[in-house]
Order: C-alpha cells, then sequence, then structure tokens
C-alpha cells in the first residue's frame, strides 16, 4: 500500500493531541480554582465560626442566668403542672375533637341543604311575583309553594345553629383547657426570649445544629460553579448613592465593599476583636 502523505507522523501528532488536551484541562482547572479560592472567602469562614462561638457562649450565659432566676423556675414548675393536668384530660379532650370533626362535617351538609332549599325559595319567590303581577291563576299555589319553602328555611336555619352552637360549646371547652398552658407558656416564652432567639440565629449559623437537608443545601450552594445561585460566602457591598464616581464619561454612585470583609464593622459586640472583624466606632 502507498504511503500517505501527513505532515506529523501519526504517533507525534496523538502525542501532541494528548498534552494539549492535558494542558487545556489543567487550565480550566486552575482557573477555577483560583476564581474560587478567594481571600475574603477565608476571612468570612473565620468570622462564621466567631459568630457561632459567640452565640453558643451567649446562649450558654443566658441559659446559666434562667436556671439562677426564680421567676422563671416558677413558671416553668406552674407550666409542668398544667401540662400534667391537661394530659389527665386528655380523654376528655380526645372526645371533645371527634364531636368538633363530626360537628363540623354536619354544619357543612346543613349549610348544603340551607343553600338548595334557598336557591328554590329564590326561584318560588320569582314565580308567584310573577304571577301576581300578571294576574295569573297559579298565584294561590305558587304563595302556597313560598310559605313552604320558607317554613323549610327556617326549621333548616333553627338546625344549623344549634349546631353552630355546639360547635363553640366544644371548642370552648378544648380552649378552656388549653388556656392555662397557653398563659403560662406565653410567660416562659416572654423570659426566655433572648435565649430563643439566640438558639434560632444559631441554628442558620452552625451546620452542627442544622437539619441534615439544610446542611447539605449550605454546602453544596457554596461549591464552585453553583455558588453563583446564592451563596452564604460573597462579596457584600453597599451603593452610596449621595457619592459619585466618574468613569467614562458617566457618574456612577460609589460602591463600598469593606463590609465583605470587616463584617463586624457595625456590632458592637465585636469591639474587643482584632481587625478585620473589630467594630468601628461611628465617625
Amino acid at each position: 500500500m502507498e504511503a500517505q502523505e501527513r505532515y506529523y507522523k501519526g504517533p507525534k501528532l496523538h502525542i501532541w493531541f494528548a498534552a494539549s488536551c492535558i494542558l487545556l484541562v489543567t487550565s480550566l482547572v486552575w482557573a477555577f480554582a483560583s476564581d474560587y479560592s478567594r481571600e475574603w472567602k477565608n476571612i468570612q469562614k473565620s468570622f462564621r465560626q466567631l459568630q457561632i462561638e459567640k452565640t453558643r457562649a451567649a446562649i450558654a450565659e443566658e441559659t446559666s442566668m434562667l436556671e439562677e432566676d426564680d421567676e422563671y423556675q416558677s413558671i416553668l414548675e406552674e407550666l409542668t403542672q398544667a401540662n400534667a393536668a391537661l394530659k389527665k384530660n386528655e380523654s376528655v379532650l380526645e372526645t371533645a375533637g371527634k364531636k368538633i370533626r363530626g360537628l363540623k362535617a354536619q354544619r357543612y351538609k346543613d349549610d348544603q341543604a340551607y343553600l338548595f332549599v334557598k336557591a328554590d325559595y329564590d326561584t318560588a319567590k320569582y314565580v308567584y311575583e310573577n304571577a301576581l303581577g300578571h294576574g295569573r291563576k297559579n298565584v294561590e299555589s305558587a304563595k302556597s309553594r313560598l310559605d313552604e319553602l320558607a317554613k323549610e328555611m327556617l326549621r333548616l336555619r333553627r338546625i344549623a345553629e344549634t349546631a353552630e352552637n355546639e360547635l363553640k360549646e366544644q371548642e370552648g371547652l378544648i380552649s378552656q383547657f388549653k388556656l392555662e398552658v397557653k398563659k403560662i407558656t406565653g410567660e416562659k416564652n416572654r423570659l426566655s426570649r433572648k435565649k430563643d432567639t439566640l438558639g434560632k440565629n444559631l441554628v442558620q449559623l452552625d451546620p452542627e445544629r442544622m437539619t441534615l437537608s439544610n446542611r447539605l443545601a449550605d454546602q453544596i450552594r457554596d461549591l464552585p460553579v453553583i455558588d453563583f445561585l446564592s451563596p452564604y460566602y460573597k462579596i457584600r457591598q453597599t451603593v452610596i448613592k449621595d457619592v459619585m464616581d466618574d468613569v467614562v464619561f458617566a457618574r456612577v454612585p460609589r460602591v463600598d465593599r469593606c463590609t465583605t470583609c470587616h463584617q463586624g464593622m457595625v456590632d458592637s459586640e465585636f469591639e474587643n476583636e482584632a481587625q478585620p472583624f473589630k467594630n468601628h466606632p461611628p465617625a
């Protein structure tokens, strides 16, 4: 077979092609890694860890204060007793709950029956008024039908009112048992509001406190390429509309991105921290 004319020998061409592919993949990986690995991200991660530690310490302090608070401990005791009384009447509440579900179903049926009769009543009223206005012979029968439907509507309305009153009675019975627990729980929440708020903040900050799904989402949203969606670690900026910059013959508001690293600058809680987390005093 006659040899084909080529500028490069086959094996050499394969080597060059493989080398260029490796170089391309390496450059792409390097570009993504360089874009993802920013110094400010490490600063934000350190600040997040600092926030977690401070929040944990604040929760521990609040817990200690509540444990020494006689009013709070007294409310906890009252709440325990109220819950015990509620549990003791659990069967009564369960019976009342079943009655309520049955009464609600019956109320719906009664309302539907009333609406159907009312529709017939409106039709009968039109027939009667039409017969009366035109002097037709069916005036008496139309009036009789109208009166009959009016009585039926009144009967159904009384049934509905009776069922409604019984429903309110059963709901009031349940409310009566739960009212004391609700009242004491409100007092407890009032005293522990700061601790509860700190706990909610910690759940959002600390991956160890998150649910499995939230923990996965917290990690995934900061992955390379995906981090353009809704990352936790991101550039933070403030647009200062009153201060303008000249950019290529155009005046645009100045953008301040100091808070990307100086995240504690407006929080007095960080006044004793080192830079870049130290609180900045007001100007």
